[in-house]
């Protein structure tokens, strides 16, 4: 019984690191993917800019 006990404990342990890495993954590509957009828009701003002179 204390085996299941210790098998119960580091899988959960397992499965919440597992949701940690998955929720840092997916934060991480939303963060990237704002800061391309910015990027891009900045870059459209500064080129049309340019053209101008």
């Amino acid at each position: 019984m204390t085996l299941l006990g210790w098998f119960l404990q580091y899988f959960i342990i397992f499965v919440i690191l597992v949701a940690i890495a998955v929720l840092g993954v997916f934060c991480g590509k939303k963060l990237r993917e704002n800061k391309d957009r910015k990027e891009a828009a900045d870059a459209m701003i500064h080129s049309d800019s340019q053209d101008v002179k």
